[in-house]
């Protein structure tokens, strides 16, 4: 049997370096995929785009069992916290004000409390905190949201396929370059209305 000869510009055949920059790409595109995936949650949890500034008077409503998610949803909230510091604990909403407290563990092992008293405006807050340890004090500053449950239905009437209930979400950073988050659900397993 003659064997053929392919030329180098033959498109059936597949040079060792051109495998290697479709693996390059197709690594490149995995990465890609999965960091749009998880960003793409997280826009979900963080309630999208609806960033809703309203008065302070949405907190009572909503609280009223009204208001979408540009509102924050009155009452007690159980929080994770994950980062620099790991633990739970629990969030107050009410009366314009956001208060957290939880029980953490730093990287090093050192435990202690989280504390942050903010002030709400319509369903955002920001403001300062602190997490004292075996090992300290440090300030942190906190930035985050509390929102009230997805709509089951959308503007269109149609009903959502994702629905999520009352939620706080919330960054921090410590005055030592130590950073975390927080999440929060009611604890009565409040579900959307």
């Amino acid at each position: 049997m003659k064997k053929v000869q392919r030329s180098s510009h033959d498109p059936f055949m597949i040079h060792p370096l051109h495998s290697a920059r479709m693996n390059s790409r197709r690594s490149s595109f995995l990465h890609r995929s999965r960091l749009t995936m998880g960003l793409a949650a997280l826009f979900v949890l963080s309630g999208g785009f609806n960033t809703g500034y309203v008065s302070t008077d949405g907190v009572a409503a909503a609280a009223a069992g009204g208001g979408g998610s540009s509102h924050a949803t009155a009452g007690t909230y159980v929080v994770q916290v994950a980062g620099s510091f790991n633990g739970t604990g629990q969030a107050s909403v009410g009366s314009g004000k956001v208060h957290i407290t939880a029980t953490v563990t730093d990287t090093d092992g050192h435990s202690g409390t989280l504390k942050a008293d903010l002030t709400i405006n319509a369903n955002h807050f920001k403001g300062a905190g602190t997490i004292t340890t075996n090992n300290g004090s440090v300030d942190m500053v906190i930035e985050g949201r509390a929102d009230s449950a997805d709509q089951k239905k959308n503007n269109a009437g149609r009903p959502n396929e994702v629905q999520i209930g009352p939620r706080i979400l919330a960054s921090f950073k410590t005055s030592d370059d130590r950073a975390g988050r927080i999440f929060g659900r009611p604890n009565n397993g409040q579900q959307p209305n």
